[in-house]
């Protein structure tokens, strides 16, 4: 081989050399150059808080339970006593404005009325002994209905009429102040609580050194006002047998002073926010 031959082989290794190092650079420096750089996540944190709103309002309805209890020989007879007691009754109440709508029978039942009498009776070994057994003295009927008084003004007086007009064989055996319509009261309280919860979350917020983000959930509760009662005095039935007497108020409805106060209508909120 000539010398001119070796010498280009010699400058060819010297040119190519240079190319596969600048080869093998490209290839591995794209590798490290996509890694994604890390970026610090902000540590979070939650505050939960309770908020309460409460109204008070006066009762605008009135809800009376009226019954009649009669015992008679037979089912038929202490039906058909009980039946007519009660007819009238929502006749009376009819005639005093009270709708159709507004009245509701609570219970209505027939059942029969036993006692327990001491009898003698031969034993097995010809012994007279005594002892107990029940007996059949009647049978005794139940009906009760509920009369929605909207006019708490004439309220006693309407009591005192249903009873006179049934001849006290309906009586009044409770009565109930409530809210006709709760909704606009709830909606009050509902704003008071939601008003005391952001209050009381932008305090704490305040008072940690965090900052308040946004609400991730908010749940509510309700607090009804159940109704107010008040159940008449009267007279209580006499031992068995025999025919239960109706009990006679001792005063007239019309002048008992039936006070129903205020209810009060409650809403509590909870409410989680994030913070950071």
């Amino acid at each position: 081989m000539s010398h001119v031959g070796k010498l280009w082989r010699s400058t060819r290794r010297l040119v190519l050399a240079p190319f596969v190092l600048l080869t093998a650079c490209i290839t591995v420096n794209p590798a490290v150059s996509t890694e994604p750089t890390p970026v610090p996540t902000p540590i979070r944190g939650t505050i939960s808080v309770m908020g309460d709103g409460k109204v008070t309002a006066l009762p605008d309805l009135a809800t009376a339970l009226f019954q009649v209890q009669e015992q008679q020989p037979t089912a038929q007879e202490a039906y058909a006593v009980a039946t007519k007691a009660i007819t009238k009754a929502l006749a009376t109440l009819a005639s005093l404005g009270v709708t159709e709508k507004d009245v509701r029978t609570q219970q209505f039942s027939v059942n029969p009325v036993y006692i327990s009498q001491r009898v003698e009776v031969t034993s097995p070994e010809g012994k007279k002994v005594e002892t107990f057994q029940s007996v059949l003295v009647g049978y005794q009927a139940t009906n009760q209905l509920t009369a929605k008084l909207r006019d708490l003004k004439n309220m006693g007086s309407i009591l005192d009429k249903v009873v006179d007009a049934t001849e006290g064989k309906v009586r009044v055996t409770g009565v109930s102040f409530s809210l006709d319509d709760p909704i606009q009261y709830e909606a009050e309280a509902r704003a008071k609580a939601l008003k005391d919860a952001v209050a009381k979350a932008e305090l704490m917020a305040q008072l940690s050194g965090v900052k308040l983000l946004k609400a991730t959930s908010v749940n509510e509760s309700f607090f009804k006002p159940g109704p107010v009662s008040y159940q008449p005095p009267f007279l209580p039935a006499p031992p068995f047998p025999g025919p239960v007497p109706t009990p006679t108020p001792s005063v007239a409805f019309a002048a008992v002073p039936l006070a129903p106060g205020e209810l009060e209508v409650g809403v509590t909120v909870t409410i989680t926010y994030v913070t950071e």
